[in-house]
C-alpha cells in the first residue's frame, strides 16, 4: 500500500483575485503562472513545521506551475522532488494562470528539483481548447501508474484544487490550501 499525502498549492495572486472578479481573474494575463501570496508562503511554512508525517515522505511529487513550486520549497527539505506534467490543474488549455515556463528556465531557477518527466515546452497549454474530464481521467491514470511502479512507499504531492479534488472524490470539491488530504493507494 502507498500513503499518498495530497496537498493543494498555497494561496497564490490569481487565488485572491478570484475572491474579487470571479473567473475573470483566471483568464487575466496578469496571473501567467501565478505566484504564492505572503499568507501562501506563511501557510506553507507553517504546514512545514506542524505536518505530523513530514518525516516519513520518501519522495514529493510536484506540478511544474510555480505556485505549487514555491509551496514545495517551502514545505519540505532534503526531499527528492520530481516535477510531473499530469500534476496540473484542471481545466489546461483556458486559463493562463496554468501556463507553465520551459523545462529549462525551470531547471535554471529551481536547481533541487528533478525535471526528467516533463517536456521542454509546454505542450499541455493549448490556449481556447478546453481539456476534457476525459483527458483529465488519463492523467489521475498516468499517475497512479507512475506511483504503482515506484518503490516509494509515502509520497507527498502537490498540486491544484481541480486536480486533487477529482483524484479523491471523482467530483469537483474544495479543496483547502496547504491541508493535506490523505489516500491510501493499493497495488
Amino acid at each position: 500500500m502507498k500513503n499518498i499525502y495530497f496537498i493543494r498549492h498555497g494561496e497564490a495572486t490569481h487565488n485572491v483575485d478570484f475572491k474579487l472578479r470571479g473567473e475573470e481573474a483566471y483568464l487575466d494575463e496578469k496571473h501567467i503562472n501565478s505566484v504564492l501570496t505572503t499568507k501562501g508562503i506563511n501557510d506553507a511554512i507553517y504546514l512545514k513545521h506542524n505536518f505530523i508525517n513530514i518525516n516519513k515522505i520518501d519522495l514529493v511529487l510536484v506540478s511544474p506551475l510555480t505556485r505549487a513550486i514555491m509551496t514545495v520549497l517551502n514545505i519540505f527539505d532534503n526531499k527528492k522532488i520530481i516535477c510531473i506534467e499530469d500534476l496540473r490543474e484542471y481545466p489546461m488549455g483556458i486559463h493562463p494562470v496554468n501556463k507553465r515556463k520551459k523545462k529549462s528556465e525551470l531547471k535554471s531557477i529551481y536547481k533541487d528539483i528533478t525535471f526528467s518527466e516533463i517536456c521542454e515546452d509546454d505542450i499541455y497549454f493549448n490556449e481556447g481548447n478546453k481539456e476534457s474530464i476525459n483527458n483529465l481521467e488519463k492523467r489521475i491514470n498516468n499517475l497512479k501508474y507512475y506511483i504503482k511502479k515506484r518503490d516509494e512507499q509515502n509520497i507527498a504531492i502537490i498540486s491544484h484544487c481541480s486536480f486533487i479534488s477529482y483524484f479523491l472524490y471523482s467530483d469537483f470539491k474544495k479543496i483547502l490550501h496547504c491541508k493535506p488530504y490523505v489516500f491510501n493507494l493499493f497495488p
